[in-house]
């Protein structure tokens, strides 16, 4: 820790991660810094609001709960469309020119950042891509922000001088006040709509490198509420800890004598296993940490995907790039050139994919809950065969974005298919843990802080505990509450039948993908427990039933006639004559042997084949020869 004194105020920098998980740790004594400084004169633009407000006013609250559900992993699939039709907008942007022309990368990135929160937020275009120029909203943003930044400097002399400034931006800020007015109810008006989670790949641990040496955020501050301590030195009521990322995102000790250079293997999983988790933190951390920042990843990986499949990029011999600080970090001077392949660079190695790396799943250690009559996360009951039948399985969960609420929703709609009697509650809404016979429970944490819907789950149970003498130590907040939840049903008598699942959004893992691999474990250790048999749908049931049957040649199997597919209409009704269950009773698992009816002149030879394909939706199709850059009239 680092004191200096600015303008007769003590304030405290800070470049190590462990400090910075005490400070995160101690909401009631650091909070965000909004009344000094640039985030004083910010509050001139954003009032208090979710970015611009401290943590006790109430706005900050009231903007974060209406914020959280939209970049949510739901919300993020819905965006995915506008985000590659601005992508496909930028190429045609970067493209206008010879390939000897010097395009202004940071200009036109600014335009595309632009264009895809106001399409994906609130359906309204700029139209940034579409020409050379700013918008007039755009320009008196840039100015306001500007002027922010410059006044945050001056005296109260400074400021009456350069009074003519003051006028400009009080008049670009009723200019923007108007747009976003008239935005807003345009989109009340019209009514609001509402695989982002992909594996940790080379084009992650690319941008992940980038976003270490040239953070947008180079520091931000916390105001210190009251006399503590912070790494054991003593802080004062009205100081203020500088947290710098820049400059944590350099320590040596956490990143290595070669801090300076660009290396993408740092976020290889081995060797972010061996790193405080802290250490990187380019999206700021605790609960006041950037909500938007899976949709900023998104959109990065999106546009570079595009640029890599579609342009030849190379660095301008007129460049001299630079790093300059305005309300965030960014690059001046920063030139590139691009050209439109002939061809997609579909053949070559995907950006998505590490060339020549292998590595194994590494399990980073974390600080875990931990209560004195717990047990290790790893113990696991075997129960033996429970008489009596299958009791009611309770899926409860805790959910602010909406995530764990769907899986919850999709896996008990799986159990019910199965002949399950199961009930789906919020946590909040678990009245009867002590009569409870069988709970799967399915929570998110932020910042290790429970969600909206099991904070009263959430005081219920350390009520319980301080009943049973319980005693907690400290949490960390990686799944600090979904552990909390684990080990605490456990003190209150619970018995952990199977490992808990855990996945982290922030590590770029296949959550989904988790969670269905977790959910048939748990279906099989349950249906040995207490010798449960799914029900199957009769098969006299599919008797009579029709199926549409389309003819394929060779060459459209073959994939060779993509372009011109067989028609929809060339399918023909054809009814199930026979069938029969090959597999026993006792199987869990169903094989038919089904006969159909040929229609008249139709014949089938030895060595055809028949094959059944699931439909999809026209959309989900559109979206991906959209993605493809494909025509849609190859649309079946």
């Amino acid at each position: 820790m680092i004191p200096i004194m600015v303008l007769a105020e003590r304030a405290w920098i800070i470049d190590d991660p462990r400090l910075l998980d005490e400070l995160t740790a101690k909401p009631e004594t650091f909070g965000k810094l909004c009344n000094k400084g640039i985030m004083s004169e910010l509050r001139k633009i954003g009032g208090d609001g979710l970015f611009t407000s401290a943590d006790h006013e109430e706005n900050w609250g009231m903007a974060h709960r209406i914020l959280i559900p939209a970049f949510s992993q739901k919300a993020l699939r819905v965006y995915i469309p506008e985000m590659c039709r601005q992508a496909k907008k930028l190429l045609d942007a970067l493209c206008k020119g010879s390939s000897q022309t010097d395009v202004d990368v940071p200009k036109w990135m600014t335009k595309i950042t632009i264009e895809t929160i106001s399409m994906c937020g609130f359906s309204y275009a700029f139209h940034g891509l579409d020409k050379e120029e700013d918008d007039p909203f755009v320009k008196a943003m840039g100015y306001c922000l500007e002027e922010v930044q410059l006044n945050s400097m001056r005296t109260k002399i400074g400021q009456f001088i350069n009074r003519k400034r003051q006028e400009q931006f009080d008049h670009s800020m009723k200019y923007v006040e108007s747009v976003v007015k008239n935005v807003i109810e345009e989109r009340r008006k019209s009514g609001v709509k509402v695989d982002p989670n992909q594996p940790r790949d080379f084009l992650d641990i690319m941008l992940s490198e980038g976003l270490r040496m040239y953070p947008s955020a180079g520091a931000y501050a916390k105001d210190v509420l009251k006399d503590d301590s912070l790494g054991g030195v003593p802080v004062k009521e009205n100081d203020f800890v500088a947290v710098s990322v820049y400059a944590m995102h350099f320590n040596t000790t956490y990143w290595g004598d070669d801090a300076e250079k660009f290396n993408p293997d740092r976020f290889n999983p081995e060797e972010e296993a061996k790193r405080h988790p802290s250490a990187y933190s380019p999206f700021g951390s605790g609960p006041r940490a950037c909500l938007g920042a899976q949709f900023a990843l998104l959109e990065a990986r999106i546009i570079l995907a595009y640029i890599y499949y579609h342009l030849h990029v190379s660095a301008s011999p007129n460049a001299v790039p630079r790093l300059i600080q305005k309300t965030a970090f960014k690059p001046e001077r920063l030139y590139l050139r691009f050209k439109k392949r002939t061809t997609p660079n579909i053949r070559n190695a995907s950006p998505f994919t590490a060339p020549s790396r292998t590595s194994t799943p590494v399990t980073r250690e974390r600080s875990e809950v931990v209560l004195t009559n717990g047990t290790p996360d790893d113990q696991i009951v075997s129960l033996a065969s429970v008489s009596g039948g299958m009791p009611v399985v309770n899926i409860l969960y805790g959910s602010n974005m909406g995530t764990c609420e769907e899986m919850a929703s999709n896996f008990a709609n799986h159990l019910r298919k199965s002949g399950a009697n199961v009930e789906v509650r919020s946590l909040d809404n678990w009245n009867d843990l002590e009569d409870t016979k069988l709970a799967i429970i399915i929570t998110s944490t932020y910042n290790g802080l429970p969600p909206d819907n099991a904070k009263k789950f959430d005081q219920n149970i350390k009520n319980l505990l301080l009943k049973s003498e319980s005693k907690m130590k400290k949490l960390r907040t990686f799944q600090a509450f979904p552990k909390y939840v684990d080990k605490s049903l456990y003190s209150l008598g619970g018995i952990r039948i199977m490992p808990k699942g855990e996945g982290n959004v922030d590590d770029g893992c296949d959550i989904e993908k988790h969670f269905s691999d977790w959910q048939e474990e748990f279906w099989k250790t349950v249906k040995t427990i207490y010798n449960f048999v799914p029900s199957k749908t009769p098969i006299e049931e599919l008797m009579g039933e029709q199926v549409n049957i389309m003819p394929l040649t060779q060459d459209q199997l073959n994939g060779l006639e993509i372009m011109n597919p067989c028609p929809l209409s060339s399918a023909k009704l054809h009814k199930i004559e026979k069938i029969k269950e090959l597999q026993s009773k006792e199987s869990s698992f169903r094989t038919l042997h089904v006969e159909l009816a040929l229609q008249q002149n139709q014949k089938y030879s030895t060595g055809d084949h028949f094959g059944i394909v699931a439909p999809n939706s026209k959309k989900d199709v559109l979206l991906v020869l959209n993605n493809l850059i494909l025509p849609e009239s190859i649309h079946a």
